[in-house]
């Protein structure tokens, strides 16, 4: 991988030109959703108990409350410590191409992800983060699986899946074992924010206490209504942010991949481009 430059970094954190948002912020229009058959008391329920319609501005008010106030602001004062506890756990829970699927060889992963899903790493790298890469870990060790049953190195069985394997692997590599449902669980939680930021993970800084109960709730929205609501809550986050949490996504995937991490003299850098495109040349 070829390091970024000062001159590189400055250049890239400089295009602030966002595409403009798919959804049309002056509609009035109602969204059909679908909402669980638990829906709380106070919504009502169309007599299949299933279907109901949530105008626009219940939509707006609710998802105002999805982002932090002063979002900004929270974001500049943690970044820093972020990015290297992100970068830590991306490190620590790669699956390794070759060689033998073991207990053993997953349990440092296994322990640095339910860290972080139990709040350790708080706050810092909130438990979001940890259901993200939950949501991955367990995807790249289904795929990890299903490769080696391809070449023989795992015996394959009719009656097991690969995500059921993933799940046992996962588990047995726990120090204190969960339940299988709860683990489903989790990672139901995990495909929901991973929904919600896409490739930008950083994003999930932006997001508030309110945004979290409901990702880790479908009692109070459903996976579809979720989704509807961050996205209109996204328009609630700086533009600005937006990109810096773009940028900083992409360079984290970028040195987990080649397992390399940036000089001091780069990553000052980078501390220096996040501050200007954030709050200006002055800084804020």
């Amino acid at each position: 991988m070829s390091r970024f430059t000062i001159d590189e970094l400055v250049q890239r954190m400089a295009k602030l030109s966002l595409q403009d948002n798919s959804v049309d912020k002056t509609s009035t229009d109602a969204w059909a959703v679908t909402i669980p058959q638990k829906a709380r008391r106070s919504s009502k329920i169309t007599k299949s108990g299933r279907k109901r319609t949530i105008p626009l501005h219940v939509i707006l008010d609710l998802s105002r409350n999805f982002v932090q106030l002063d979002a900004t602001r929270v974001f500049a004062q943690i970044w820093e410590a972020t990015f290297n506890a992100w970068m830590a756990l991306l490190s620590m829970t790669q699956i390794a191409p070759c060689g033998p699927l073991t207990v053993k060889g997953l349990a440092a992963a296994v322990r640095a992800l339910d860290g972080v899903i139990s709040g350790k790493n708080e706050p810092y790298l909130p438990p979001r983060f940890g259901y993200v890469q939950l949501f991955g870990f367990l995807e790249s060790l289904r795929k990890r699986i299903e490769r080696d049953k391809k070449h023989g190195f795992i015996e394959a069985e009719s009656h097991r899946t690969n995500a059921a394997l993933a799940y046992e692997l996962y588990r047995n590599a726990q120090d204190i074992p969960t339940t299988a449902s709860h683990l489903r669980r989790l990672r139901l939680i995990g495909s929901r924010w991973k929904d919600a930021v896409r490739s930008s993970p950083f994003l999930l800084l932006a997001f508030s206490k309110t945004a979290e109960s409901f990702a880790k709730s479908p009692s109070k929205a459903d996976n579809q209504t979720f989704q509807k609501l961050v996205l209109k809550a996204l328009d609630y986050v700086p533009d600005k942010l937006k990109y810096v949490c773009g940028e900083l996504s992409s360079i984290a995937d970028r040195e987990a991949a080649s397992r390399l991490s940036s000089d001091p003299i780069t990553r000052a850098g980078l501390k220096d481009c996040v501050k200007e495109c954030l709050f200006g040349p002055e800084g804020g």
